[in-house]
């Protein structure tokens, strides 16, 4: 632009729900002609996940201890590349940058990400499984109807592929037997099942509203940050999004009462 072509740009910041929106409105003269833009400021570095644990300035203690628990863990890690735990969790804190179809995708493909590279089942557990399965494979087998023609060329093949393909562990396989194991509680498994199904066939309707697919992306983070908690070894109070009024509630699931006060500041007791 020339030196002699007046421009004037204005800043216009609203606020909603506590998270500002900023925009850069520009008006410029060229030749005569007004032109006027309206566009977006980069705030990507302002947008970040909820805070595990409450407000950090409340409950300082409680962070610095679950930011302990993860530095031991990440230290341990082996090899160049980072933990699988951060992979996924900043893939979920870029997607607080786009929409909430995008956080949706990001939390369902990162809470299955932790499940594979985390919680799958021992090498012993897995042989187990397959022994079962062939076990069942065989028995299904012997059935019969199959002795039928139309009926082995209609099912045969299509219960021997079903049957077979229980020999691979799912993430919600990971999910239930946590779930079995009080380590998570069953309702945030099948908030992630209904957010994951529909968002990894990139179909649009994943919830009914959009305050449901609000409340399932809550649900998910909380799941997310549990299935963490559970793999760093931390125990303590934990901020739960999948609940109107977010409470604070403990490791185990009890909500803090009054007398179960948390310290606003310094070390926890």
């Amino acid at each position: 632009m020339s030196s002699d072509s007046p421009r004037r740009q204005f800043n216009i910041r609203y606020r909603y729900v506590k998270r500002a929106l900023n925009w850069n409105f520009v008006q410029e003269h060229r030749k005569g002609t007004q032109i006027t833009r309206l566009r977006g400021q980069d705030q990507s570095d302002k947008l970040a996940l909820p805070e595990p644990v409450g407000l950090r300035w409340q409950h300082a203690g409680y962070t610095w201890r679950l930011f302990l628990d993860y530095l031991r863990f990440v230290a341990n890690h082996d090899g160049d590349k980072r933990p699988s735990s951060s992979r996924h969790l900043f893939s979920v804190m870029q997607a607080q940058q786009g929409t909430i179809n995008a956080k949706a995708l990001a939390l369902a493909v990162a809470v299955e990400g932790i499940c594979n590279s985390l919680f799958r089942p021992s090498s012993d557990d897995e042989a187990k499984v397959k022994s079962w399965v062939a076990s069942l494979q065989k028995h299904c087998a012997d059935w019969v109807q199959f002795k039928e023609p139309e009926t082995h060329a209609a099912l045969f093949n299509r219960v021997h592929g079903l049957l077979g393909s229980m020999t691979r562990t799912r993430p919600i396989d990971i999910l239930m037997q946590l779930v079995a194991e009080d380590v998570i509680p069953e309702r945030l498994a099948k908030a992630w099942k209904k957010l994951r199904d529909p968002s990894a066939h990139a179909n649009e309707e994943v919830a009914g509203s959009t305050q449901e697919l609000v409340d399932l992306c809550g649900a998910a983070t909380v799941l997310l940050y549990l299935l963490v908690f559970k793999k760093i070894g931390y125990k303590g109070p934990y901020t739960d999004y999948s609940e109107y009024g977010y409470p604070l509630k403990r490791d185990n699931g009890w909500s803090v009462s009054e007398e179960q006060s948390l310290p606003k500041t310094g070390a926890p007791t």
